[in-house]
């Protein structure tokens, strides 16, 4: 029942600008009931609670409206600090595993589709085991006779973990797009070349 925008964050002194607050009815959530307007808003660290700077407040009614002006307005604790502002400005790269876990679950309460950041976090994942994927087809290569030579398995390695890559850019593409699940879309490529390793290494065998 509320919905709140903020112009831009200044994170060194934890304060945003441009602020526009409205209150909708709990019943009826079409109607307004309030709004705030303030060019400022400043995190109160000691009461752990946002204060608007030179606010103006209008109130609705069913037939009449209340404007003042506040120097100072406690409007009461929001569900939000400024780190979890500066989080909304981080890129996915620049999270750890429970920042953007935390992450996720504030873009699932506010009402947003989650499927690209899910993606990235189990990405993050699956991420690791290319290492592993890379080294099953080095070890199935260099098993092999090396009747090509070494620039040639040097090369077919470097050219499968190029597909890998690609494969997995493209897999993820799925999971933005919410075509396939997050999950399924991150470890698509790692299952893929798995298998692919597996065989190779069979055949070698035989």
């Amino acid at each position: 029942t509320r919905l709140l925008s903020i112009g831009y964050f200044d994170d060194e002194i934890n304060v945003a600008h441009r602020v526009d607050i409205q209150d909708f009815d709990q019943d009826d959530v079409t109607r307004i009931t309030a709004r705030y307007i303030a060019p400022a808003m400043k995190w109160d660290s000691l009461k752990d609670r946002w204060l608007l700077i030179n606010c103006i407040y209008r109130k609705f009614y069913s037939n009449s409206e209340l404007i003042e002006k506040k120097d100072t307005l406690d409007i009461g604790k929001l569900n939000f600090k400024p780190i979890d502002i500066k989080r909304k400005q981080m890129k996915p790269d620049e999270m750890n595993l429970d920042e953007m876990r935390e992450f996720i679950r504030d873009q699932i309460r506010s009402g947003n589709d989650p499927s690209r950041w899910l993606t990235d976090y189990y990405s993050k994942l699956a991420f690791p085991f290319s290492n592993f994927i890379v080294v099953l087809f080095g070890v199935a290569l260099a098993s092999q006779k090396k009747r090509a030579g070494l620039a040639m398995e040097f090369g077919l390695s470097l050219l499968i973990a190029f597909l890998y890559f690609i494969f997995m850019k493209i897999a993820a593409s799925f999971g933005y797009a919410g075509i396939l699940h997050p999950f399924i879309s991150a470890w698509l490529a790692n299952i893929i070349f798995l298998i692919g390793g597996i065989i190779v290494i069979l055949k070698v065998r035989k």
